[in-house]
């Protein structure tokens, strides 16, 4: 979940939130130095990297169980970590967007709605539009946190909605999740500024491939 604030002077504080499904010890941990790439208007050229640590600590994600019939996995584990920084964009405010984004691979070879889960990663981006600079707004942020175990044929009712300190309006839609790195970073093959590797540095320009999924799929609209 990645959100902006608008410091004033064309300084922004960006906030990413990230998760980890940590009950597999050979999976991917967290990154140090994660590289969010700048991109203003329509050039393809990253107009600058930014290298982000994550805040310490790294935080547990402990499920709500309040279904006495749901007996909890023992190897349930979610780790959840917070990368804060700030930065200046150069031409301010801008009468085109500013897009920054992260990307990584992968997903967890579990999922099973989507095509080949761990050889496709994510891109975590975010738009800084010039209406957005003009009015020094913030991003709106999420509330609360999507439930981590949930019970097969029972019904969810979960509170997605967010937060404006703006007041502004918020129109909500689903949308397919983004793209972003790959496998051929690994062992054998890849250079760091690939779109495919496993952290692309600098992450690729938009716009952005969406995932694949293994059945037919209706938007809603």
């Amino acid at each position: 979940v990645l959100s902006y604030e608008c410091l004033g002077g064309g300084t922004y504080k960006f906030t990413l939130k990230m998760y980890r499904d940590c009950s597999d010890q050979t999976g991917a941990n967290f990154d140090f130095e994660a590289p969010f790439a700048v991109y203003h208007g329509d050039d393809q050229n990253a107009l600058d990297v930014i290298e982000a640590n994550y805040n310490f600590p790294i935080s547990d994600i402990e499920p709500e169980n309040d279904d006495p019939c749901l007996v909890l996995p023992d190897n349930l584990c979610v780790e959840e970590a917070v990368y804060e920084f700030e930065y200046t964009f150069p031409v301010w405010p801008s009468d085109e967007s500013y897009h920054l984004t992260f990307q990584r691979c992968c997903r967890n070879a579990g999922v099973s709605n989507i095509q080949t889960p761990d050889d496709v990663g994510a891109t975590f981006t975010i738009e800084v539009t010039p209406a957005s600079q003009e009015l020094c707004n913030d991003s709106p942020v999420f509330e609360t946190f999507p439930p981590i175990v949930i019970c097969s044929g029972e019904p969810l009712e979960y509170d997605h909605s967010a937060f404006d300190v703006n007041g502004d309006q918020l129109i909500y839609e689903l949308c397919e999740p983004l793209i972003g790195g790959g496998m051929d970073g690994g062992p054998g093959g890849g250079t760091p500024t690939e779109c495919d590797d496993l952290v692309p540095n600098p992450a690729c320009p938009p716009p952005y491939e969406t995932v694949q999924y293994q059945a037919p799929y209706t938007a809603l609209n």
